[in-house]
Order: structure tokens, then sequence, then C-alpha cells
């Protein structure tokens, strides 16, 4: 009886949660500085001098056809908003040094589309498709837990419908230096610096060679995002670990923007960061603000609210989100684990040696005899 007054009342939550938002030509214009920003911050929690490599696929599914619409002259029109997202980290060791030599990419499909599809959309007056590819190659230094990458991120408009307007296709440039905690990143467009990253990762990991344990892993990770061109979109993020790398409360605040801040509280089934539950709350101005909660497995996460989908997905909110996922780690040791996790995934092996396995064939015989 009570699993079933649970499931009710879960279906009844998923009823009344089954919103819709607006995309319009401003939203769509914001999200590729967004979309870029995002890349360098998985850059920098992917590219570590321990870590081999990270390999990520993506695609967010809006269960509901009326889940999402465009804004034109004409009114509202009902279709599928879409982000299909891919990433690929790898470095090597240079033989007989300290250091380590590979590249990097990140690649996004994003925009909205009268018709659910998989790789074609309709094209049709309403369609806006934009490619984002982000490329860096990359060099650490595993003694001097430092590491350095540059490259260039490129915006093409596949198809922009009339009343989003054309768009030019655009470069920029990125540059990223490590060492040991601290990380900076630059973003170069038009011979001028467009912004600053920012990057303290205070909190001690294991995967990072340090302690998996103790006072040093309370410390929290600060992160400062300082676009030149656009100071109102100034972010400062504080992300703190309250019990054993598995519960974390990561708070954002925009210093130029009076009272908008957001908050999430993070729980992880352990500190590989590849199972967790979230709750997160969002202000964005006094009056305006909504609660989130999300579910994330290996394969797949389910939303409502979430800030990451109201910042990476066109400013979606009052709507339930499914994300088709895959996001893995490894390290030099054959280790799997979540971005920007502190451990890796727990595996258990019991490998006998031979010489063990025969002792024990033979005292198995002997009791038989």
């Amino acid at each position: 009886m009570r699993s079933r007054l649970v499931f009710l009342l879960s279906l009844a939550l998923v009823w009344n949660s089954w919103g819709s938002f607006v995309l319009t030509p401003e939203n769509l214009h914001k999200q590729v500085e967004i979309t870029f920003n995002q890349h360098l911050l998985e850059l920098h929690q992917a590219f570590k001098p321990q870590y081999n490599g990270y390999f990520a696929l993506g695609a967010v599914w809006l269960p509901s056809f009326k889940q999402s619409s465009f804004l034109s002259p004409y009114g509202e029109h009902y279709g599928f908003a879409f982000r299909q997202q891919a990433a690929l980290l790898w470095q090597n060791p240079i033989e007989q040094t300290a250091f380590k030599a590979g590249f990097a990419w990140w690649g996004e499909r994003q925009g909205f589309d009268s018709q659910d599809f998989i790789f074609f959309p309709s094209y049709d007056k309403f369609s806006s498709v934009r490619n984002l590819h982000s490329f860096a190659l990359l060099l650490s230094n595993t003694q001097l837990n430092a590491n350095f990458a540059m490259g260039l991120q490129w915006s093409h408009s596949e198809f922009m419908s009339e009343f989003v307007g054309k768009e030019k296709d655009s470069l920029r440039y990125f540059a990223t230096l490590g060492w040991n905690f601290l990380t900076i990143q630059g973003v170069i467009n038009h011979r001028s610096l467009q912004g600053l990253m920012v990057h303290a990762d205070l909190a001690s990991r294991s995967l990072r060679g340090q302690n998996s344990s103790g006072w040093r892993t309370y410390l929290p990770d600060l992160a400062m995002i300082l676009p030149w061109e656009d100071k109102n979109t100034w972010q400062l993020s504080w992300r703190q670990n309250l019990y054993g790398q598995k519960l974390y409360l990561h708070s954002k605040w925009w210093p130029k923007q009076e009272q908008r801040w957001e908050s999430s509280l993070q729980w992880f089934m352990d500190a590989s960061q590849l199972v967790g539950m979230e709750l997160s709350y969002l202000q964005k101005a006094p009056g305006e603000s909504f609660w989130g909660i999300g579910v994330e497995m290996p394969f797949v996460r389910v939303a409502y609210n979430l800030p990451r989908d109201f910042h990476g997905f066109f400013h979606s909110k009052s709507t339930i989100i499914v994300e088709w996922q895959l996001s893995i780690g490894s390290n030099e040791k054959n280790e799997f684990f979540g971005l920007n996790a502190a451990q890796s995934a727990p595996m258990e092996t019991q490998v006998k040696s031979a010489p063990a396995a025969v002792k024990e064939a033979d005292r198995t015989l002997e009791g038989n005899e």
C-alpha cells in the first residue's frame, strides 16, 4: 500500500511538472558563449598530469512535443530544443621523461527544430542548428604537477531561421596554464583578451596524488569567471565538501547582479561521483526563483529545474529533462571516475596466485580422500 502511494505521488509530481519553456533568438545567440565556457571548465576538470584520458557522450531528450517552443513575430511554435555533445581527451607519456603530450576535443550540436531527430533535422523555417567545437594540444609534467594547453574554439551555423538572423562563423583562441592547485584560462578574440577563468582547487584528491581523507579534503574549490565584454556576467563559485567527499554544497554568485545567486546540495554514492542526486535553488532576481532536483547515473540523467540546465540549455525551467549520457575519466592505474571526482570508482577483484590455488586444490583432494 505504501509503495503504491509513493508511486501515485511521484506520478502526480511528474504530471504537474510537465511544463514548457520558450526559446528566443537572444537565448540562442547567448548560448554560444555559455557553451564555450563550459568546454573550458570541463577541460580544466579533465586535464591533469595524473590523468590519461576522458571520454563523454550526451544528448538531451525532451519526452514531450510541447516542452519547448520557439518565439517568432508570429507567436510560439512548438518543437524540440536539442543538445548533442561529445568529448575526447587523451595524453600519453613521453619516453624517459616526466612529460605527457596529447590532444582534446569538445564538440556540440545545439538548437531548435520542429521535429525530434537523431542525425538529420527538418531544417524548416523555424529551425536553428549550430555546431560548436573546441580543440586543444596538451602538455603536462607529472614531477612538476603542471600542465599547459592551447587551442581554438569554432562556432559554425549549420542552419539558421530567418527569425534568428544570419550568423557568421566565429573563431577564438584560448590557453590553459595549471600548477599544483591553481589554473588560469584566458580567451582571445579579435586579437584582444575576451576573458579569464581562474580556478583554485584547494580540496585534496587522491586521484591527483593527494590525501584521500583528513582536513585537507574539506578545503573548498574556488573559481572566478571574468568576461571582459560584459561585467554583469562575472561569476564566483565555491564548492565545499561536507562529508566524506560524497556530500557537497556548490554555490555561485554574480557580484554585478544584485541578489542573483544559486546553490546546490549534491550527494554521490561514492567519491568517484558516477552516481548521485542533486537538490538546488536558483534566484535570478527578487521574486524570481525556483527549486530543482535531479538524479544522475552512468548512462542517464533526469532533472527538473536544475541550474545547470537553466544555464546550459536555453534557460529551460519548469520542465523535465532527460539526458542520455556517458562521462568517464581514467588515469595511469587504469582506474575510472567521474568528471571532477576525488577518488576512483571502487573495484573489488580477488586474484589468487598460482601456488596458492594449487595448495588449496591439494587440500580439497586430501579432504575428499
